[in-house]
């Protein structure tokens, strides 16, 4: 597996975000539509722990709507602030809105954990945080009509990095069971920025900011596209291992349960 096929295959929705948002940049702002987003992006709290609403078209629309301002440093701006605003939820809220018991539900095949339901809900509303940071990034680096400075590519995600990390604290949880996959991930966006078939070279000042930042975040360097590969070959290895494993175990079970079936059976 070869970085550079992977990192080529840009999904037909980017291509098409990136048309619809340059045919909006002849357009000029006026202040009702930026006090509009700045009104969106206020709701970004309420919007993660939304239980009803469709937040997926939340995040869509304000970063649509933010790729419409005609200046660059402010379309950052408000890009930023949307990230600190989502990542300013409070996940702790989670634990005083699930019900105590929800009796009209219980059956003699389901009974209501409570404790299930809130780490179901604080998975929602951090899938929900990474889906802004991805959607800034996308907008910054595909619809723009270059891709921005390193240091905005790369805000949303260290932001949602440290957001991360803060909740494997509150939780209790092991340094990085919540962070891994966004940081394996942000790595990959950072070699799809800097590789040299890029939308364009991003200067060396600025990835020289992003990797100084990524370490003190992350507490590593950053890997180079040679050790990304091969750790993504190791974590191949590792799944194709895994599941020989789990299979050659249903395999066996399966000869148990057939012996045992045919010794049932014996007259």
């Amino acid at each position: 597996m070869k970085i550079n096929l992977t990192i080529k295959l840009v999904s037909v929705f980017v291509c098409a975000l990136a048309y619809c948002g340059k045919s909006e940049y002849g357009k000029t702002s006026n202040g009702d539509e930026e006090s509009e987003i700045r009104e969106s992006i206020a709701r970004a709290p309420e919007m993660m722990l939304s239980q009803n609403a469709n937040v997926g078209a939340y995040i869509d629309g304000t970063c649509k709507a933010i790729a419409k301002i005609p200046d660059a440093a402010t379309r950052y701006s408000y890009y930023r602030a949307f990230m600190d605003k989502a990542c300013a939820t409070r996940l702790e809220n989670i634990d005083g809105t699930a019900p105590l018991r929800k009796t009209e539900l219980e059956s003699a095949v389901y009974s209501y954990n409570r404790q299930y339901e809130i780490e179901c809900r604080q998975e929602r509303s951090l899938d929900r945080l990474a889906k802004v940071a991805e959607d800034i990034w996308q907008y910054l680096f595909f619809v723009e009509a270059t891709p921005a400075p390193g240091e905005e590519l790369f805000y949303p995600w260290f932001k949602l990095i440290e957001k991360l990390k803060a909740e494997e604290k509150r939780r209790g949880l092991k340094p990085m069971s919540l962070c891994k996959h966004t940081i394996n991930l942000m790595e990959r966006h950072f070699l799809f920025t800097y590789l040299p078939y890029g939308r364009g070279a991003t200067d060396t000042q600025n990835r020289a900011m992003v990797e100084a930042r990524f370490k003190h975040v992350v507490g590593r360097p950053i890997r180079s596209a040679e050790q990304y590969e091969a750790d993504a070959r190791r974590r191949v290895e590792e799944n194709i291992k895994e599941r020989q494993k789990q299979q050659e175990a249903n395999r066996k079970a399966l000869e148990f349960q057939k012996s045992q079936d045919k010794d049932t059976n014996i007259p």
